[in-house]
């Protein structure tokens, strides 16, 4: 059974909007979270999701970039103490995103769209990352970067020395992309019949 799902936010940033002039993401991540929240929508932005009323977290990506796209992060400790993903922040940051495109050349946003998150496979796939990931810090890895063996994830060491970001890699982010684009297509074609 499907869970009810946002595929649309009313107001949302659209192409086309103008960008302040930014050298990274989080000045324009806070320029998303500003300019919804000047459109009327709650943002929350100490939580765990940016738009709560509708569990869905914002996040703004440069045009062309292939560098990994960061889910969230958490301290080393509350890892350890969290072996079960769907109990992490970073479960509830992968449910359904509002992904921003921009581009630096241009100052405006080139594309926006939900995407939902929240389908067996691409949840299979993401608590299999978590674990192998997680295992690795059990067993003492402390990598400013450890990659999953499969090679889809990452916790990223680099932002601070307590705590990694968790990183999905941007082939694994396209095949996520994808599979949402095309849900119900999806989920007809491999529905399990009893």
């Amino acid at each position: 059974m499907k869970k009810p799902r946002v595929s649309i936010i009313k107001d949302n940033i659209k192409p086309g909007d103008t960008i302040p002039h930014a050298h990274n993401d989080a000045v324009i991540g806070k320029w998303v979270d500003d300019t919804l929240e000047a459109k009327g929508h709650k943002v929350d932005k100490t939580g765990v999701m940016d738009l709560p009323d509708y569990k869905i977290d914002n996040k703004t990506r440069k045009k062309g970039s292939k560098t990994p796209h960061t889910i969230g992060s958490m301290t080393i400790e509350n890892i350890l103490k969290t072996p079960e993903f769907e109990n992490t922040r970073f479960y509830h940051k992968v449910q359904n995103q509002n992904q921003i495109t921009y581009d630096v050349n241009f100052n405006q946003v080139t594309s926006t769209r939900i995407v939902d998150m929240d389908i067996d496979v691409t949840q299979q796939a993401l608590k299999e990352i978590y674990k192998n990931l997680r295992q690795k810090l059990v067993e003492g890895n402390r990598a400013k970067c450890i990659y999953s063996d499969c090679g889809r994830g990452i916790f990223d060491g680099y932002g601070h020395e307590n705590s990694y970001r968790f990183r999905l890699a941007d082939k694994f982010m396209k095949k996520i992309q994808n599979i949402a684009g095309s849900r119900d297509t999806f989920n007809n074609l491999f529905e399990e019949t009893t």
